[in-house]
């Protein structure tokens, strides 16, 4: 239950990237890191994320 209101798209994107670094040479990982820190980096939860913390209050995610 708390997994589901965390950054879902946040998650998928981690276990994709942890997948890709088993798989591709280093510098590609990184590329593929690189690419979903800028994607997620611009998402409305990600915003909400840092709002929450600099206003010491919970997080309310909602998959955007």
């Amino acid at each position: 239950l708390q997994l589901a209101a965390g950054p879902t798209r946040g998650y998928v994107r981690t276990r994709q990237a942890i997948d890709a670094a088993m798989l591709l040479p280093f510098e590609g990982a990184l590329d593929v890191e690189r690419d979903y820190q800028r994607e997620l980096g611009r998402s409305a939860d990600y915003r909400e994320g840092v709002s929450a913390f600099i206003e010491k209050r919970a997080a309310r995610f909602t998959g955007q």
